[in-house]
C-alpha cells in the first residue's frame, strides 16, 4: 500500500489482493510447446494503430484517460494527456494525487468515483480503463525487472519500479530466467511470461496515481543482436527469424487472453541493437496477418526516442493508421 494526499488530508492505497491476483496469475508461455490454440479471428475490428513518441507508461495512461473519460460521458479532446499542469488539475476536480504534484487522470467532475468509472476489488479502487489493455515488457532475459533495484533507467526498469510486476516475474525465475543465464546464448528463447491485471501506481517520475490501473504484461526478450553479431557471419536471418516467432508468440498470448489493447513498441532497438526497421515491418506483418487482423481494437507503438535524428520514431511512423490516430 502506499499514502496519498488530497487537499489536508491523507489516505492509504491498497494493492494486496490486486497484487496477489497478478502474481498467482503470471505463467509462461513457450513458443515450442505448442500448448494453446487460438480462438477464431472473426475480425472484429478495423485496427486503429497510433505511433507516438511517449513511454509505455504515458501511452498507457493516456489510453487509460481516454476510457475513463468515454466512461463518463467526458467530450474532452481525446488526445489530453493523463497528467495535466497543476493549472489545469486545480481546474478539474482531482482524480489523482502525490505528495508532491496533484496529476489529473480522468479530466471528469466525479473525485470521489462511482460505481460506473470505478472497478472494485474487495476493499480496493483500480480505474476500469485499464481492463482488457495489455502491454509490452520489453525484458532482460536474465534479471526479472533489469536493472531497477540497482537504479537503471529503461523501459522495463520504468515499469518495474512504477507497478507490481516485479514479484510476478521472480514467479518465473526458473523457467526463464536461470535458464537464460545458463545458456548464454545471445539468441535467448522464444518464450513470453503473461501478468494479468498487474496493478500500476506510479508515473515515469515517480509521483504515485491517486487510483491504480491494472493492465496485463507481456515480458518477452528480444535476441541481443549486438552480441549476436559478434558470434560470426550472417547471423542478420537467423536474428530476424527469431524475433519474429517471439514477436508472433507475443500477439498469441495477447489474443488468447482477449485482450483489445495492445502497448507494443520498438522491441530490442536500445540496448539489444536490432533493427528499427525491420523490427516495425515484422510488427505490420504479422497484425496484417491472417491470424491477427482485425483481432485487436487499437494497437499503439509508443516510441520513446532518444536517438539523433529520431531513427527509431521514424522507423515506425509508417505503421500509423490512415485515420492518424493518436499523437506523434
Amino acid at each position: 500500500r502506499y499514502r496519498i494526499r488530497k487537499g489536508g488530508s491523507s489516505s492509504h492505497v491498497h494493492l494486496e489482493y490486486s497484487l496477489e491476483r497478478s502474481v498467482k496469475g503470471t505463467r509462461l508461455y513457450d513458443a515450442s510447446a505448442a500448448d494453446f490454440v487460438l480462438p477464431k479471428n472473426e475480425k472484429r475490428f478495423r485496427t486503429r494503430i497510433e505511433v507516438t513518441a511517449e513511454t509505455t507508461l504515458e501511452a498507457l495512461y493516456r489510453i487509460v484517460g481516454e476510457r475513463e473519460r468515454k466512461r463518463v460521458g467526458d467530450d474532452a479532446n481525446s488526445g489530453s494527456r493523463m497528467a495535466s499542469s497543476p493549472t489545469a488539475t486545480r481546474r478539474k476536480n482531482k482524480t489523482m494525487s502525490s505528495d508532491a504534484e496533484a496529476k489529473d487522470l480522468t479530466a471528469g467532475d466525479d473525485p470521489e468515483g462511482t460505481a460506473k468509472d470505478i472497478k472494485r476489488t474487495k476493499n480496493e479502487e483500480v480505474l476500469a480503463g485499464g481492463s482488457k489493455i495489455a502491454i509490452l515488457n520489453f525484458a532482460s532475459a536474465r534479471n526479472p525487472g533489469g536493472g531497477f533495484l540497482r537504479g537503471a533507467q529503461a523501459q522495463e526498469e520504468s515499469l518495474a519500479r512504477s507497478s507490481g510486476l516485479h514479484p510476478c516475474l521472480m514467479t518465473q525465475h526458473e523457467t526463464f530466467y536461470l535458464q537464460h543465464r545458463r545458456t548464454r546464448s545471445p539468441y535467448y528463447s522464444n518464450k513470453v511470461i503473461f501478468s494479468p491485471h498487474v496493478p500500476f501506481f506510479r508515473h515515469d517520475d515517480g509521483t504515485f496515481l491517486a487510483k491504480p490501473v491494472c493492465p496485463s504484461v507481456l515480458s518477452c526478450a528480444a535476441v541481443n543482436a549486438g552480441v549476436a553479431r559478434r558470434s560470426g557471419t550472417n547471423q542478420e536471418a537467423k536474428i530476424s527469424e527469431q524475433n519474429r516467432k517471439r514477436m508472433r508468440l507475443i500477439l498469441q498470448v495477447a489474443a488468447l487472453q482477449r485482450n483489445e489493447v495492445l502497448i507494443l513498441g520498438a522491441f530490442g532497438c536500445g540496448v539489444f541493437k536490432n533493427d528499427p526497421s525491420i523490427i516495425a515491418r515484422t510488427w505490420h506483418s504479422l497484425l496484417q496477418s491472417e491470424d491477427f487482423q482485425g483481432r485487436f481494437r487499437r494497437v499503439c507503438f509508443a516510441v520513446h526516442d532518444a536517438t539523433k535524428g529520431q531513427t527509431v520514431l521514424k522507423a515506425f511512423t509508417p505503421l500509423r493508421s490512415a485515420d492518424g490516430g493518436g499523437k506523434s
